[in-house]
């Protein structure tokens, strides 16, 4: 997590930062708070998470299936 990042909310499962990501605290991944806001193919959402810049980092991926 970036240090200069700040709790704004938190539950018994997640902790979300200021920055607009968000913590699992079950599997210690962490979230972007927001999607694209439409519905894409899988090819289409590989492509935003690689283009993502959320809360400063830039190496976003799409999640597994399990996750």
């Amino acid at each position: 997590m970036l240090s200069k990042a700040r709790e704004i909310g938190r539950d018994q499962h997640f902790i979300a930062y200021d920055d607009e990501t968000v913590i699992d605290t079950k599997t210690n991944l962490m979230w972007a708070a927001n999607d694209n806001g439409t519905d894409v193919s899988w090819r289409r959402a590989k492509s935003y998470c690689y283009h993502y810049r959320g809360g400063g980092y830039n190496d976003w991926r799409l999640p597994t299936q399990g996750e």
